[in-house]
């Protein structure tokens, strides 16, 4: 994270948008504060937001709810220090950071096809 560090204190960036890709490909995730981003390190996001349709309804296919924890779980993403960009239509000076699931079904799914 020292390279993202950097580059985020370098930038003055106040904000950070973290986003992953969904099933459509469309970005979910959410914004924070940069100190909070740099603490923390991981972002938390509902597994079930990967499982939403581009009208942002949730599919009707109990296939994919066999994926998730019943419990509806939150997944732990971490950023991927060379995919942060600058977004220069914000007013405040933000950065979009494109994140990697780290647990949950996605890494779960990714698990069983290796062992397929």
């Amino acid at each position: 994270m020292k390279k993202l560090t950097k580059w985020l204190k370098d930038n003055e960036i106040t904000e950070v948008e973290c986003v992953v890709s969904d099933m459509s490909g469309i970005a979910r995730g959410k914004i924070a504060p940069v100190d909070k981003f740099l603490n923390e390190g991981e972002l938390r996001l509902p597994e079930s937001v990967l499982l939403q349709t581009v009208t942002g309804d949730f599919v009707d296919d109990d296939i994919y709810y066999s994926l998730l924890d019943e419990a509806d779980i939150d997944m732990m993403c971490k950023p991927d220090e060379d995919a942060v960009y600058l977004l220069p239509w914000t007013v405040e000076k933000t950065a979009r950071s494109f994140m990697t699931p780290t647990t949950g079904w996605v890494t779960r799914y990714r698990s069983l096809r290796e062992m397929s």
